[in-house]
């Protein structure tokens, strides 16, 4: 049916926005949405609109449909979406200049129509459902239906066109705003220039940096780290700006550097996002990048584009660098700032400020793996990178003898008989590390399981019983471990089966860094493709697992569903952590029984200082939900909603503003990798 639209004001630049009240007959189930815009003018880009349910607690996720233009010079597209029942209202911003508003039709589908209309156009991530094991199908395939048809991304020319155009243009009063920034620093830039990279590379960029409206105080062109720690030890500028020939940076960005630093009250390290030139200069493949971490800079894939240091960090602590090219330099200097001030503070400007030509010369793998290793040995003796690709995969090396001993946690209810399945494939995977392993059961499960329980106990595991009524996973894991003997606590699922030997000594390894507070496990569906890869706040709702229904060894967006990284939170169907953190933030939270509760430990844990991180060369199948089946059947069936209201209550700025999701990323699951319209970054 077709539903009334009352504009909103202020609209979008370039567009509108407005709201439709919800017809009667869409709470709790899926809608297809179908809107339509006429009076296109005919140089408008294809772009995306974006649809916000408005409920009674709030916002509740958004939805983008790209609107294609068609013949008549109007432009349409359709989405299916899932309304919540206290949905109430349904916000529609559109970023197309058109001459008349738009028109909005919703129709509920019953769920056989949407899940015809969603699988055809998912019908290869069906197959790749189907073709794994029959265990946990059902679910497995209610996740694939839960994401929309595929949409074009960040990769795609055109949508990222329409982005630049409505929420990447800079203005007059832009330029009168950045220059009168108060307290601003003065800058210098170094620009690499080696083998391969004289001539045009280097032509482009100096012109760029001649073309600021803040001018450098002054270009140093330098070929190797010798020379450029020469320059920067002439003390001509409060910043030094580090750069590729052939990275090239608008207008804006020197002013916009300085006002960032200023209001951040410098900061030792600063960068911000990247785009790339192709061969006709058309900007494409945007990279917009999270906040910066410890794990995510050893996985050598956080160093390109435009890089500031403060030059009295610099000058102080780096006479030992040895690199060739900007990024290795980028990289070695901020592992010496984290060695010396552990770790320096830095900002992150969510704004693209250089574009990287094709002819920029990039740092090798082997270069930025030697400097990476340097730097764990100088604390790790035992410390190695592996293979020389990117993302680098540092092993830090647990030891298998003296070191501290693990203790792996599993709650189980010892209902399923895939549970010996997972219990052997842990006990087998971790011979040479000897952890103690404790399965923890209900009471009232253990006379229905003995033949179950002795097996498991077959195997040098320990089944505990833990008291209290419906299962608790937070209580089950809290009680196991006030039980267990490790140093370091392993939370596993016991419907988790890791896939080699080695897992454990991984995870172990990077708890030797003081730093890092918990760290998780990729985890995979059976069929091989990506189940968890860290956890994103606020995408989808509260949460959601980062490129899920990826194949196992697609790269993802910035290599981010294989680098070693920060997130805000990992699952705690595979998270270790040292028991003294566990203990100085109190354990998992019991009023969180099922859902949520990993998420608010991992927070807990943030608060404290420490990174949460996720070690992606640890790897382990998940039969997602096998053991209890939908948490919330039966009494627990309200239980799923007040879990989720209670963590926007408890941690509103983390839901809102994720650190490690750039905020011109989308949050709609299932396009968390594509361009934000419009970006949740002000300009000040």
């Amino acid at each position: 049916m077709r539903c009334a639209l009352e504009q909103i004001e202020p609209g979008w630049p370039g567009g509108r926005s407005d709201r439709a009240a919800l017809p009667p007959g869409c709470g709790g189930r899926r809608c297809l949405i179908v809107l339509r815009l006429r009076g296109v003018r005919q140089d408008t880009l294809d772009a995306p609109a974006r649809l916000v349910l408005d409920a009674e607690s709030g916002p509740r996720g958004e939805t983008t449909i790209t609107l294609r233009r068609r013949p008549s010079r109007g432009a349409r597209g359709a989405a299916i979406v899932f309304v919540p029942t206290d949905a109430r209202s349904l916000i529609v911003d559109t970023f197309v200049d058109a001459a008349e508003a738009p028109t909005l039709h919703i129709i509920p589908l019953r769920a056989s129509v949407a899940a015809i209309l969603l699988g055809g156009a998912r019908m290869a991530a069906l197959r790749a459902r189907l073709s794994g094991t029959w265990r946990g199908l059902p679910k497995r395939l209610r996740a694939t239906l839960a994401h929309a048809a595929p949409r074009a991304g960040t990769d795609d020319p055109q949508l990222y066109r329409a982005w630049t155009r409505l929420f990447d243009q800079w203005t007059e009063a832009d330029r009168v705003r950045l220059l009168g920034a108060p307290g601003a620093p003065s800058v210098a830039a170094l620009v690499f220039a080696g083998a391969g990279s004289w001539g045009h590379p280097l032509a482009a960029t100096v012109a760029a940096l001649r073309a600021q409206w803040r001018a450098p105080t002054a270009i140093n062109v330098v070929s190797d780290a010798s020379a450029a720690l020469a320059a920067m030890g002439e003390a001509i500028a409060d910043y030094w700006l580090v750069l590729q020939a052939g990275e090239v940076m608008p207008p804006h960005a020197v002013a916009m550097f300085a006002a960032g630093l200023a209001s951040a009250g410098r900061p030792d390290v600063a960068f911000a996002d990247e785009d790339r030139l192709d061969a006709d200069g058309v900007r494409r493949d945007p990279l917009f990048k999270p906040e910066a971490s410890l794990p995510l800079l050893l996985s050598g894939t956080a160093t390109s584009g435009a890089w500031l240091v403060r030059a009295d960090r610099a000058t102080r602590h780096t006479t030992a660098i040895q690199a060739s090219n900007a990024e290795a330099f980028r990289l070695a200097l901020w592992l010496a700032l984290h060695r010396s001030w552990n770790p320096p503070r830095a900002t992150r400007l969510p704004f693209v400020l250089s574009h990287r030509a094709a002819s920029t010369v990039a740092a090798t793998p082997a270069e930025l793996g030697a400097i990476v290793e340097a730097h764990l040995r100088a604390d790790i003796a035992e410390a190695c990178v592996g293979a020389a690709r990117l993302p680098l995969r540092p092993r830090l090396a647990h030891a298998t003898g003296g070191g501290p001993r693990v203790s792996v946690v599993v709650p189980t209810t010892l209902a399923n008989a895939h549970v010996l399945d997972c219990a052997e494939a842990v006990a087998r995977t971790t011979s040479a590390e000897r952890p103690e392993i404790i399965y923890a059961m209900s009471a009232a499960d253990r006379a229905r399981n003995e033949t179950l329980t002795g097996r498991i106990e077959a195997l040098g595991a320990r089944v505990v019983l833990h008291e209290g009524g419906a299962f608790n996973y937070s209580r089950v894991n809290n009680q196991a471990i006030a039980a267990a003997s490790g140093e370091i606590i392993c939370l596993l699922n016991d419907d988790v089966a890791p896939l080699a030997a080695g897992w454990l000594a991984i995870l172990a390894g990077w708890l030797r860094l003081p730093q890092i507070g918990a760290v998780g496990a990729r985890l995979l569906y059976p069929d091989g493709s990506i189940q968890h890869a860290g956890i994103l706040l606020g995408v989808g709702g509260v949460s959601t697992h980062a490129n899920r229904f990826l194949p196992r060894d697609e790269p993802g967006y910035g290599s981010r569903a294989l680098a070693d990284q920060a997130f805000s939170a990992v699952t705690g169907a595979c998270l270790m952590l040292p028991r003294a953190v566990h203990d100085l933030v109190g354990g998992l939270d019991e009023t969180l029984p099922i859902a949520f509760n990993d998420i608010d430990l991992c927070l807990r844990i943030r608060q404290t200082g420490r990174e949460v991180m996720l070690a992606a060369e640890a790897e382990l199948v998940h039969y997602e939900s096998l053991s209890l089946g939908n948490h919330y059947r039966g009494a627990r069936s309200g239980l799923e909603a007040d879990e989720a209201e209670e963590m926007r209550r408890r941690w509103p700025a983390a839901i809102a503003a994720d650190p490690y999701h750039n905020p011109n990323l989308a949050r709609e699951a299932g396009r968390e990798w594509s361009a934000a319209f419009p970006p949740r970054v002000a300009r000040r």
